[in-house]
């Protein structure tokens, strides 16, 4: 068995014979370094002014650590005990990498520095002394020389300081005499530290020696020289009057600093930005933290960790357990099986904070090999508890110290002022002591929380604020004092001793100053003014008017109370006072209080301010408000409508007195952002409505005497108002801010915990391996070749394929530019898709990957995985290579989202600055796929590019840098658990910044010991290789060394020796005893020559042969021998052996179907769920298709209201006679059978089904009766396909209200469901109002024209909808009685309101003189004499353009139009054109147009499919905007994509790219020629007020002929214009049209030849009818915001009054017809 030692003691043993081992390797280097150096150093010249020699590069690197630098001499050896990274002091310069890392990152360009060694010699022949040159760039020749020197600065033999004086001695003069040194180590040339104490005194060591100083003196000396000589060459002496030179010190020191000035060397400071300095860990601070052998966590802490005493860490464990484990949370958050904790895990706390605080060990390395002294009661999550609360306790135990001084020095000043006043004063005794309250030490001794310690601290600086100046005061005073007869007394006792050696202290003429001289400078110097500020607060005005005294006759003081409140008994009786309150209060009439109430007034106050300052009073109010607190919560305006049901505080919109410890999970949180969002308010209660007894009567029962006299029912009444001031205005609103503060805490660490969780579910995958790999964990496993596809939903833009190696580096990638088109498009898109595919395949055959991984971006994922899984199989079959691949190539899909935050990071930029970002995407999800951990620590940079990752939906509700805590924990923990692999690092960069996350490292320390190993070309071999040659210090090893893997298999060709366990977890000090084990398991007899490294390796190959082994009795051994209890420790160290480094994370898997369906979606089951309400668009109608019986049997019905036949399978055609029914019936496929349902699309890509009997709760027989396609509805998800990616729907009206809440989420056991129906009533009553008052918010005029109505907007409407096209109604504004509003009709469903303004008016109920039109777009005003001119100037003219613009052959009615009344086959108005003059007016009913991204849609696919029968033919079509009158969208597609422009219709003609054409016409030749001109660019945009209204129906129908013939033509009417395409007209509801009498606006002229067409059936009414606010341009397209029309309302009658506007014009007309 080994014998005893110290754990650490292999560390010197290890530095002391790397040592030895290389010291004459060293000495053989400097000789032949300083050999070349003399060969090829340059002569220097005496007119070159002292120039710096500049030395090659091969000289310089030889020459690195022999020659000083001028900075280098201020080696302090007290830094190499906490020196942690390898470098020497030297190395806190930024060296040449650095500077090229930041210049490239800066895109700045620095000049290469130059090697220069410097020095004198008078023979011209100069040897170097100092070296100017990078430190870094002296490399590690001189790093080992100075690492050697820490190692073994300490070792008893002094053999560093031997050796360090001899390599000194190789630098020699021409007389080969050492050089002088400039550096000023302890070691050398230094006086005895007896010797030193002898003088300095015995507390002397040789850190009080400021080295900086010294050097820089011998710097100044050493300039001398030099100074001299340049200044009698290049400086004229000046003389006096005889000639004599004069001595100038400040010329002297000026050239001085000035050669030191161009001596030094630029830093990194002076040369970038402190951001870019910050971001390389390159500032003077990050230097320090690397460089201090400590954990880097434990420096960037915000409380930095500290050593601490037995005594504390008692205290400290049991204020932990208490705090962390003991205490339960106010409101219910989850709480795991092993959570609770029993009282023995208190010494295991003590042992984890010993760990941390005093041996300085990180988390992982306790859990991993300290587990005997934690476990089983403390897992890492406790660990991690742990250490937060151990940052807590400091900061807790840092206030309690600091107010506990302030206690003592108070206490201090007290007794003075006490003794002061004595018995001379006792009144002002009296009044002191009735004013200040105990300091009660105790219960600051005894507090727990920060809440007592603020509540101890708040009662202090209230009552003794006021003193605290005059306390420091007297501090200062008596510090002077004591400084003063100290230096007395001192020179009494030289001048007693008659010592002149000795000189003598002096003293000040201070000394001798009065006491009111020396009080008035010490107040200056402490900044106290003599006269106080005083105080206009309420509470110190009645302290200024002295009311202590009737404050006592209250009966109870403060902590009297206190304890009868804790006692819940009156444990102190109340002193009654015999006179009543309010003569007592004449005693303490004041100037500030001038009557007796004002006094009373003033007492109660200052009474309850006191109660409410006692800490004991204030801990038992506290603890019963906590338990006994309730909330309300009711939504404002805003919030009634904004919190539907799928608000996370839907359950929670209305409660009533719902305790708060009922809160579970995040829901405080959610309430809390909705207050602060202004949807609700809370109020917060500790009594119910329902009971009789409130709490404050059991506060006033602790302090209320028990009699019956008038006096004391008196006195009692006024402590019940000191008791109620004293909770509600004090108590209460700081208990409410506190459990607030203590409920957002808790639930922000429940979202902190849950976004910990979902990291860690994503990084406890392993490395996607095969699945017939058997050594998936092995130590020298080498990953999988993956094939990362990144595809777009764009098909213009590039997919990309992409290789990578099983290191993750790219092997090489292409281009797919056509993967994603569409094959139905057109022959040449499937040639081409066909050549993308081909080129994967010759990809995968020339690259052969192990796997296939296609990012998962839309439903298209599934397609390509089919073609490709398909390929594959083809390659198995066809090619020999692919048939002895160990397992088949698979496809997998893989999600996106850390894939695409990488591409558009700042690190995926900087890694592949000229890689696209989908070919970046495509990198990282493979890279993912090798191994989750590496790539989601990319992200965890300087950036914090870890955020941008959504964990949970309220991770921006908390705090960013905890939340980075939280992750950078769960980095650390899993990055420790499988291990590092340095040369990986080293090699592969991708992989280096999990280093960062290896216990004891940080980003800083990682970033530097890579860059050392970078530097030197060299590889980690063997661990200690840090401690030896990286001068790692031990405590930063220790927590390391077991973390840091290294691949033995791999360096078995390496001449240095290979520790093979340090390709295992075993730490460095159990090395011994896994030797021990491995010959013990082998039986190996001491005698045997066999290794111990031979016997692990034979191990390694048996490990079954360790099962053999007694560990328990092995374990008793070692706790014998004073190793303590190692029984854990010797069973990991088994286990390890048996199988090295085993990857314990879980095993990948391929995504699930639940997977899949989020993956493509972005759906979760709380966003996505049974029961939830969202929006579809209708896009078709399933029917069944008739069977040949049904047809044979089906007859005609005839439709009662309109007369006409119709099918009573599709229900949707409609015949005239019964000819055309049979052959409706007899027509293959001509009918399309029965109506079965809806089918829609939702906006997450699934598809819905609606069936027939679920789409309404009345019976429908045909869906078109209750929908339209593309008509967006609300709908109910009943059912979910997660296979088929569709859900089953529900639109009935009864479902949507979901009156019996099935599918609404269930309220809260809380909630008010009266106060919830009282607000909608008011909700719906305050609408009426608004309604109506609406309806009347114009002034009634008085015109006498015949457009004129007094109506509204929407009668205006309603009659507009009956009308023709470019007809115009003036009607009053609702602006103001000085506006009028021309609304004329451009096409159904799209009205335009004109704003005109009067001016010269007689009174409001008149027309102005002056009418003003004032163009929107230029500002620009018109006027106009009357009414009628306008109709004729300005609107005429845009209804004739508008004419001719829906009569041109490509203009395309978009509209939506109603089921049809014309027999099939029939031509619609845009299709049919003649060339006579006359006008066909076709009675068909249309909607309102579509939406601008409904008609672009619409375009594009006609478009596309005329481009695909013409590709040489430019196609151009016109429709008009739904959302902007007067514009119309003019759509074309040159090439490959579909273009839309606006062009307006404007009285002056048409304005088109800010050109002015008088005719469309002249606007489309002029568009032929410059379609393609990039110069012009298109109309300004401007956003619009447009209003989308729905119409009322039309109305209804009267039975006549569908045609009309009209001779004449109205001269105001749109007939001056020759029409030859018919227009699409909404029936006016009459037999014929209504004459221009009514309106003076533009109608269509009646037609000249009668043309039948089929009556008009009523249908459904339209959608939506449009109006612009007064011609508003519409914005850029592509920014228009998606507006869903409202359900169709019911059908409504038109206004009587219109009935009888047109009796007389019916009755002409019909007259006219017979």
């Amino acid at each position: 068995m080994p014998k005893k030692r110290h754990r650490n003691e292999f560390f010197d043993e290890q530095a002391e014979e790397d040592s030895a081992e290389e010291s004459d390797t060293e000495k053989k280097q400097r000789a032949a370094a300083i050999k070349k150096l003399k060969s090829s150093r340059p002569m220097s010249d005496d007119d070159d002014d002292e120039e710096d020699e500049v030395m090659d590069e091969e000289a310089a690197k030889a020459l690195k650590g022999f020659i000083a630098e001028p900075g280098e001499d201020e080696d302090d050896d007290n830094e190499n005990d906490q020196s942690g990274s390898g470098e020497s002091e030297d190395d806190d310069d930024v060296d040449d990498e650095d500077l090229q890392l930041i210049a490239e990152n800066t895109n700045k360009r620095i000049k290469p520095k130059r090697v220069q060694i410097e020095g004198e010699d008078d023979d011209d022949d100069e040897l170097p002394t100092a070296s100017q040159y990078e430190p870094t760039s002296s490399s590690r020749v001189r790093r080992d020389e100075h690492d050697d020197h820490s190692i073994t600065h300490h070792d008893d033999d002094g053999g560093a300081a031997e050796e360090y004086e001899d390599d000194d001695d190789f630098i020699v003069d021409d007389e080969n005499q050492p050089l002088p040194k400039t550096s000023h180590r302890r070691n050398e040339n230094a006086p005895n530290i007896a010797e030193a104490q002898a003088i300095f005194g015995d507390d002397f060591t040789f850190d009080n020696i400021n080295f900086d100083d010294l050097n820089d003196d011998m710097e100044d000396e050493d300039l001398e020289d030099e100074e001299e000589e340049e200044e009698e060459e290049d400086v004229q002496p000046q003389l006096d009057e005889d000639g004599n030179p004069i001595e100038d010190e400040t010329i002297s020191t000026k050239r001085r600093r000035t050669i030191r000035a161009q001596r030094r060397k630029p830093k990194a400071e002076e040369l970038f930005e402190p951001e870019e300095l910050q971001r390389g860990y390159l500032t003077e601070a990050d230097i320090n933290i690397r460089r201090i052998d400590k954990p880097e966590r434990f420096q960037l802490r915000h409380i930095p960790v500290t050593e601490a005493k037995e005594e504390e860490l008692e205290e400290e464990a049991e204020w932990i357990y208490n705090g962390a484990f003991l205490k339960p949370t106010i409101s219910l958050q989850p709480v795991e099986e092993d959570t609770a904790k029993n009282l023995q895990v208190k010494k295991k706390i003590k042992n984890a904070l010993n760990y941390i605080r005093n041996d300085s060990f990180e988390v992982p390395f306790i859990a991993f090999y300290r587990k005997e002294h934690i476990e089983p009661d403390l897992k890492i999550p406790d660990l991690w508890k742990i250490w937060q609360w151990d940052e807590k306790w400091m900061i807790f135990k840092s206030h309690k110290d600091k107010l506990m001084s302030m206690f003592e020095r108070m206490d201090k000043y007290r007794n003075y002022q006490y003794e002061q006043l004595g018995d001379t004063n006792e009144d002002t005794l009296t009044t002191r002591l009735l004013t200040d309250c105990d300091i009660d030490k105790e219960r600051l001794m005894r507090a727990q929380t920060l809440e007592e310690i603020a509540d101890l601290r708040e009662q202090f600086h209230v009552y003794y604020n006021d003193d605290i100046p005059n306390m420091r005061l007297h501090e200062k005073i008596l510090e002077y004092r004591e400084e003063r007869d100290k230096r007395k007394k001192l020179i009494t006792n030289i001048e007693q001793n008659e010592n002149d050696e000795q000189p003598l202290p002096t003293i000040d003429d201070e000394d001798e100053l009065d006491e009111e001289t020396l009080v008035e400078q010490i107040r200056t110097q402490l900044n106290i003014k003599s006269k106080p500020f005083t105080k206009t607060d309420y509470y110190s005005v009645c302290k200024q008017a002295h009311l202590e005294g009737l404050i006592k006759k209250f009966g109870l003081k403060p902590d009297k109370l206190g304890e009868n409140l804790y006692e819940n008994y009156q444990k102190n009786e109340i002193d009654q006072y015999p006179i009543g309150p309010t003569a007592t209060c004449e005693e303490f009439i004041c100037k500030q209080f001038p009557t007796t109430q004002a006094v009373l007034q003033a007492a109660i106050f200052m009474h309850a301010r006191q109660l409410s300052l006692d800490p004991l009073v204030r801990y038992v109010i506290r603890r019963d408000f906590t338990s006994r607190c309730m909330i309300n919560t009711r939504p404002t305006r805003l919030g009634i409508q904004s919190i539907t049901e799928d608000h996370p505080c839907y359950t929670m919109k209305y409660l009533i007195e719902k305790p708060v410890n009922t809160l579970t999970k995040d829901q405080f949180l959610y309430l809390h952002q909705s207050v602060k969002d202004g949807l609700m308010k809370i109020d917060y209660i500790i009594d119910t409505k329902n009971n009789q007894h409130i709490y404050s009567d059991e506060i006033k029962r602790s302090y209320t005497r028990d009699e019956y006299s008038d006096n004391v029912l008196e006195w009692n009444k006024i402590r019940a108002m000191c008791i109620d001031l004293m909770l509600n205005k004090f108590l209460y609103p700081k208990f409410q801010r506190e459990l607030e503060e203590i409920l957002l805490d808790e639930a922000r660490q429940y979202v902190n915990k849950q976004c910990s969780v979902c990291l860690n579910d994503w990084i406890k995958i392993a490395p996607y391996r095969l699945s017939n790999d058997e050594n998936v964990t092995s130590i020298s496993d080498a990953g999988v070749r993956v094939l990362s596809i990144a595809y777009s939903t764009d098909p213009d833009d590039v997919s990309y394929a992409v290789i990578l190696s099983s290191e993750g580096q790219v092997m090489d990638f292409i281009r797919l530019p056509n993967l994603m088109l569409k094959e139905n498009y057109s022959t040449d898109n499937r040639i081409k898709k066909e050549k993308d595919f081909e080129a994967i395949r010759t990809f995968i055959k020339q690259r052969v990957p192990d796997v296939i991984c296609i990012g998962v971006e839309s439903r298209d994922a599934l397609y390509l995985r089919t073609c490709l899984e398909d390929m594959v199989n083809q390659l198995q079959h066809d090619e020999e290579q692919f048939q002895n691949l160990p397992e088949p190539i698979k496809v997998l899909l893989v999600d996106t989202d850390l894939s695409k935050i990488y591409a558009q990071s700042r690190k995926g930029e900087l890694d592949f600055r000229d890689y696209p970002i989908k070919l970046r995407l495509a990198v990282s999800q493979g890279r993912r796929l090798q191994d989750p951990l590496l790539e989601f620590s990319q992200l965890f940079n300087y950036d914090k590019e870890i955020l941008l990752i959504k964990y949970h939906p309220l991770q921006d509700l908390i705090d960013r840098d905890q939340l980075l805590i939280t992750l950078e924990q769960c980095f650390i923990s899993r990055t420790n658990e499988v291990g590092v692999d340095l040369n990986r690092c080293i090699i592969y960069p991708h992989t280096s910044n999990v280093l960062q996350f290896v216990c004891g490292l940080g980003p800083r320390k990682a970033t530097h010991l890579i860059k050392y190993f970078k530097q030197n070309n060299l590889q980690l071999e063997n661990r200690t290789f840090l401690v030896v040659n990286y001068n790692m210090g031990k405590c930063v090893f220790s927590n390391c060394a077991g973390f840091i893997k290294i691949n033995t298999d791999a360096m078995k060709q390496s001449e240095s020796y290979i520790e093979i366990l340090d390709s295992t977890r075993i730490h460095p000090e159990a090395y011994d005893w896994a030797r021990k084990m491995a010959v013990d398991a082998l039986d190996i007899e001491e005698s045997s020559e066999m290794e111990p490294s031979a016997a692990l390796e034979e191990i390694f190959q048996n490990s079954e042969r360790l099962k053999d082994l007694d560990l328990d009795a092995f374990a008793v051994e070692l706790k014998n021998t004073m190793y303590g209890d190692q029984s854990i420790t010797l069973y990991d160290i088994r286990a390890e052996l048996t199988h090295r480094y085993k990857d314990v994370r879980v095993r990948y898997e391929p995504p699930s179907q639940v997977d899949l369906f989020h993956f493509i979606t972005k759906e979760t089951p709380a966003t996505f769920h049974l029961g939830k309400l969202i929006q579809c668009q209708v896009f078709d109608f399933a029917r069944k298709k008739p069977t040949p019986q049904q047809l044979e049997a089906a007859q005609p019905e005839k439709d009662e209201i309109t007369g006409m036949l119709k099918c009573p399978l599709c229900h949707t055609e409609r015949f005239h006679n019964v000819k055309e029914a049979w052959n409706h019936f007899d027509s293959t496929n001509r009918c399309k059978g029965t109506p079965i349902g809806v089918r829609v699309r939702l906006d997450n890509g699934c598809t819905g089904f609606i069936k027939l009997r679920d789409l309404s709760d009345t019976p429908v027989t045909n869906p078109l009766d209750r929908v339209k396609l593309h008509q967006v509805i609300y709908a109910r998800i009943i059912n979910i396909n997660i296979k088929q990616f569709s859900v089953d729907l529900t639109s009935k009206s009864s479902e949507l209200r979901d009156d019996k809440e099935r599918w609404r989420p269930g309220k809260d056991s809380f909630y008010d469901q009266t106060l919830e129906s009282e607000d909608l009533a008011e909700a719906e009553k305050e609408k009426q109002l608004k309604q109506a008052a609406k309806e009347r918010s114009y002034v009634k005029r008085v015109i006498a024209h015949p457009s004129f109505m007094n109506i509204n907007y929407l009668e205006c409407e309603r009659i507009l909808s009956t009308k023709d096209l470019g007809d115009a109604i003036i009607r009053p504004s609702s602006k103001a009685s000085d506006h009028l509003t021309i609304t004329w009709k451009l096409v159904d469903g799209v009205l335009h309101n004109i704003d005109v303004i009067e001016k010269s008016k007689s009174n409001q109920f008149s027309l102005g003189k002056r009418l003003l039109i004032i163009d929107p777009r230029t500002q620009e005003t018109e006027e106009f004499e009357d009414l009628d001119e306008i109709l004729a100037r300005y609107i005429k003219p845009m209804a004739n353009t508008v004419s001719d613009i829906i009569t041109h052959k490509y203009y395309r009615n978009l509209s939506q139009p109603l089921p049809s009344a014309t027999p099939t086959g029939s031509t619609t108005p845009a299709q049919t054109a003649t060339t006579t003059t006359t006008t066909t007016i076709s009675t068909t009913t249309s909607g309102p147009p579509p939406l601008s991204n409904d008609a672009q849609r619409i375009l594009n696919n006609l478009l596309i499919d005329d481009k695909r029968r013409n590709p040489t033919r430019i196609r151009y079509y016109i429709t008009i905007s739904r959302e902007y009158p007067t514009k119309f969208l003019l759509s074309y597609m040159p090439v490959r994509k579909p273009i839309h422009e606006y062009f307006t219709v404007t009285p002056n003609g048409v304005r088109f790219r800010s050109k002015m054409f008088p005719t469309l016409t002249e606007t489309l030749n002029w568009f032929k020629i410059h379609y393609n001109d990039n110069a012009v660019a298109p109309s300004p945009m401007r956003t619009s007020t447009t209003n989308i209204r729905v119409p009322p129906p039309p109305l209804p129908p009267q039975p006549s002929s569908s045609s009309i013939t009209a001779t004449t033509t109205n001269p105001m009417s749109m007939n001056s214009t020759p029409m030859a395409v018919a227009t699409p007209m909404v029936p006016s509801g009459f037999s014929q049209p209504p004459p221009p009498m009514p309106t003076s606006g533009f109608s269509l002229p009646p037609p000249t030849v009668a043309v039948a067409a089929a009556s008009a059936i009523p249908q459904g009414p339209p959608t939506g009818m449009v109006t612009s606010g007064f011609s508003q341009p519409p914005p850029a397209l592509g920014t228009i915001p998606p507006v869903l029309p409202p359900p169709p309302p019911q059908m409504m009658m038109p206004p009587a009054n219109f009935f009888a506007y047109f009796q007389q014009y019916q009755q002409q007309q019909q007259q006219q017809m017979y």
